[in-house]
């Protein structure tokens, strides 16, 4: 709860007549997703702690769409009391940024504070309820331990069932038996693809990549020209009406343009290789830098793999 101090969702739950239905285990779809945006923005341990006691004490670690008064999502963070719009505060994402954005705050201005200390000046609930943050930090260490160990990077392997419909909505889950997260409600999605943790697509024109299921969209180009995208072991690329392909292999790096001339009608990523039909030719270069090697000429060249 943050804000006004108040009860905590679970609480809530159990104790009045509000009905939000609080779940007894994690999501793990959200503690992945706290988990990832946690270590994007390099927070301690500490920290990191802190997130995961507040998510079990406010929400069970689920990202709710009910709570007391206006509070919302996995830190039932309240928009009244400026921590976004009610989309935000149920974007995942979002909301674990705000939170530790905060938490960093305080981890600065009380350096001998425990996770939970941390965690209760973010939420501020009432004084008698202080303690439930540092009371939970046996369950959210497991919960913490089973996100974080083995770090992957995050266009690791993982099992995730998609499906698209004629609208060009996204639908997505980790879980065989798991609910499907609509990734672009709005459709208009013309491709997508799975890279790991990764999901690429191309909305309205443009290449957009999220990182997990309940991540942001962050645009990666613009201009509703791209026509074929691809992501593979952490690079990403793209390709635009003119047929010039780029690619990076860095979230935050510069694109390096494959092809100036343009013309490519086909491409694909596989490892370092980068292969693609120009002007009815087979080319391949070893790496970004790399110069093109002719695989095969003659003009005639249709598919490529």
């Amino acid at each position: 709860m943050t804000g006004t101090p108040m009860a905590t969702a679970a609480e809530t739950a159990a104790t009045a007549s509000v009905a939000c239905a609080v779940p007894s285990d994690r999501d793990l779809n959200v503690t992945r997703t706290v988990y990832q945006v946690g270590a994007g923005l390099g927070v301690s341990p500490r920290v990191m702690l802190a997130g995961f006691e507040t998510g079990w004490v406010e929400s069970h670690m689920n990202n709710l769409n009910c709570g007391d008064s206006d509070s919302l999502g996995v830190f039932q963070q309240r928009p009244s009391q400026g921590w976004g719009t009610v989309a935000e505060v149920l974007d995942v994402s979002h909301a674990a940024t705000r939170f530790f954005q905060a938490a960093m705050n305080v981890e600065r201005t009380h350096p001998a504070y425990r996770a939970g200390d941390v965690a209760a000046d973010v939420q501020r609930p009432r004084a008698d309820l202080r303690g439930r943050y540092n009371d939970s930090e046996a369950k959210a260490t497991s919960m913490l331990n089973e996100v974080a160990a083995p770090v992957p990077p995050k266009y690791a392997t993982v099992t995730r069932y998609g499906f698209s419909n004629g609208a060009g909505v996204i639908l997505a889950k980790d879980e065989r038996d798991g609910s499907w997260a609509t990734l672009n409600p709005d459709g208009r999605a013309t491709q997508w693809v799975f890279d790991g943790d990764r999901i690429g697509a191309i909305l309205d024109g443009n290449f957009l990549l999220k990182n997990g299921l309940y991540d942001s969209w962050h645009l990666m180009a613009d201009g509703h020209d791209v026509k074929q995208i691809a992501l593979n072991n952490g690079r990403i690329a793209f390709s635009n009406g003119a047929g010039i392909i780029f690619a990076k292999d860095q979230l935050d790096g510069d694109w390096h343009v494959l092809n100036p001339d343009g013309r490519a009608t086909q491409w694909s990523l596989e490892g370092n290789r980068i292969g693609a039909i120009l002007d009815g030719n087979f080319a391949m270069k070893e790496n970004l830098d790399e110069p093109w090697i002719g695989m095969a000429t003659g003009g005639d060249v249709k598919q490529i793999a």
